[in-house]
């Protein structure tokens, strides 16, 4: 099974060799405890892809894409700072599922029940508000 990152061009996943693609970079990692207000912690379960190069927010509107082949299980308004949410299951080649999850995107143009293939557009990347 191919998989892929969610963000940057065509040609800068190609070429990505499992890194991050061209100038993205990953804001808030995996397992990050970071402070949401004064004395409020959050345990970070997932990345934040940025691309601020040539400028600052430079992502917003960019493309985002499905990692992987799968389908959409999920396309709406999610809790709290989630804003608009897609979660795609995908099926690994032994029959294993797993679930991507993309959040804070503004123009959603995937719904529920839609099949995708790696690097079909779902949404698009959305601001710090999360829309």
């Amino acid at each position: 099974m191919n998989i892929n990152w969610p963000i940057g061009t065509p040609e800068e996943r190609a070429a990505s060799n499992g890194k991050i693609p061209g100038k993205w970079i990953n804001s808030n990692p995996f397992a990050n405890w970071y402070e949401i207000s004064a004395g409020v912690w959050n345990y970070h379960d997932g990345v934040d892809l940025n691309l601020n190069a040539p400028s600052w927010n430079a992502d917003w509107h960019k493309p985002i894409v499905a990692i992987a082949d799968g389908v959409v299980v999920y396309a709406g308004t999610g809790g709290g700072s989630w804003g608009h949410i897609v979660v795609i299951e995908h099926t690994d080649d032994n029959g294993q599922k797993f679930y991507s999850r993309c959040g804070h995107v503004e123009k959603t143009i995937v719904n529920t029940g839609d099949t995708l293939t790696i690097g079909q557009q779902i949404a698009q990347v959305g601001d710090a508000d999360g829309y």
